[in-house]
């Protein structure tokens, strides 16, 4: 592969996005992002706070950029995305992290022929309940509207917001697998100038030094080894 300048490489299907999992963490984040926002002050049930702002921000930028200027969500993630991203998971995890609850379990979700119904729970433990027969509960709310318990946990159905560091890793990830799976043993890549043309030649068995970069037109691009 060769190219003259000093922008990132981008390959053919080899990179397209919906291969992989981190890509669809990305769609599901913006449409959770998306139905927290269609309910009426939803977002200010979280717990107030300097994070609370950031996160409001956070979420503001990723509405923007998919409603608005109809990105992302088309296979254009730039790298202000990225940043900002990132940013939402670890803010919302710091958040979810910080409120305060006595157990692992706060919600119950009931299914039947009826259909599907939320009951916030004073929170318990796993230790609480048994392998068979009765268990006490107490309930909080049975109305089905959103809590800060519900809206926490329909938070922490994303993985990068349960392990921030998870997504950088993931992104960096892909790119290694893309290498390392593709014909190639070698890449020859051209930077420079068409007067000064700098090559060099690197090993697939260096998939894990290629480096994430960006996303366009539905493909990952990324960087060779220094």
């Amino acid at each position: 592969m060769g190219i003259v300048n000093n922008g990132a490489i981008r390959i053919g299907v080899e990179g397209s996005v919906s291969k992989f999992n981190f890509w669809k963490e990305i769609l599901k984040t913006v449409n959770i992002i998306e139905k927290i926002q269609t309910g009426k002050d939803t977002w200010d049930l979280l717990p107030e706070s300097t994070e609370l702002s950031q996160l409001l921000e956070l979420k503001d930028h990723v509405l923007q950029r998919v409603q608005k200027e109809v990105k992302i969500v088309t296979g254009e993630f730039n790298k202000t995305d990225a940043k900002k991203f990132t940013q939402f998971y670890e803010v919302a995890n710091r958040i979810v992290t910080n409120y305060e609850t006595s157990g692992e379990f706060n919600q119950m979700v009931l299914q039947g022929k009826s259909g599907q119904r939320s009951i916030v729970i004073e929170p318990i433990s796993n230790s609480d309940i048994p392998a068979s027969g009765k268990m006490e509960i107490t309930i909080k709310d049975s109305s089905g509207k959103a809590t800060v318990e519900t809206l926490i946990n329909y938070l922490l159905k994303l993985e990068y917001l349960r392990t921030p560091s998870k997504f950088e890793a993931d992104l960096n990830q892909a790119v290694a697998d893309i290498i390392a799976e593709g014909q190639a043993d070698y890449w020859m890549v051209f930077r420079g100038s068409q007067n000064n043309i700098l090559g060099k030649i690197v090993s697939k068995d260096r998939n894990s030094e290629f480096l994430y970069d960006t996303i366009s037109q539905n493909g990952i691009k990324f960087k060779e080894p220094i």
